[in-house]
């Protein structure tokens, strides 16, 4: 059986991020979930994803893409996407998203990628 993807949800709202934890789990993700920015960082060591919901600012985006580089960010915010994508974001989503559409982008974004990184160098084989 294949391990359970990680995802670190971000919010501040116990309601919101309740159904969502529940809605993913139930969707077989691992999840660790934090009231505010700054608490899951013991856990960024094995994740696959990490969600937040209303970001304090793009700054704090991107402190967290300079540190965690490897790791997928969701940013979901009722402010305009668009300020989000210049910060180092993988994917900005603006205001309320279905659930299904949700469950949609984090099954691709949590996919690891196979195969040789874009910009390594390729080992070129001599022939005599």
């Amino acid at each position: 059986m294949r391990p359970k993807k990680v995802i670190v949800l971000i919010d501040p709202n116990e309601e919101r991020r309740s159904t969502t934890r529940f809605v993913l789990v139930t969707h077989a993700y691992a999840v660790f979930d934090a009231a505010e920015p700054g608490g899951p960082e013991k856990c960024l060591a094995a994740i696959d994803l990490i969600l937040v919901y209303d970001p304090p600012d793009p700054a704090w985006c991107q402190t967290l893409k300079a540190n965690w580089s490897h790791v997928p960010l969701v940013v979901i915010t009722r402010e305009p996407a668009a300020q989000f994508y210049g910060t180092g974001a993988d994917a900005a989503l603006g205001g309320s998203i279905p659930s299904s559409e949700l469950l949609q982008r984090i099954k691709i974004m949590a996919a690891r990628k196979r195969g040789p990184r874009k910009g390594a160098a390729r080992m070129v084989l001599a022939t005599a």
